[in-house]
């Protein structure tokens, strides 16, 4: 999977019918599950049910939570998206 194309076998004008399904990518192997639900409440249907900025700060205030993604974790065939702004 790319990150450029999270959904490699939808086609472009069938995402927003996918998702208005109740489909999302599934839980990164590099992601630990705290962090995927977070992820989940994000990608809520509804932005009232989402997280706020307060809230996303509170939780990602490392004194009292460490979400950690292990890139050591990552599979080989696994595409970083470019962090060149001229890619």
């Amino acid at each position: 999977m790319s990150g450029a194309f999270p959904y490699e076998n939808v086609p472009n004008e069938l995402i927003v019918k996918e998702l208005r399904s109740g489909r999302r990518l599934p839980r990164p192997e590099i992601c630990t599950d705290e962090l995927f639900a977070l992820m989940q409440r994000c990608w809520m249907e509804n932005p009232k049910d989402r997280p706020s900025f307060k809230d996303l700060v509170e939780y990602f205030n490392v004194k009292k939570i460490h979400v950690y993604v292990d890139f050591s974790q990552v599979n080989p065939k696994y595409v970083l998206p470019p962090t060149d702004p001229k890619c």
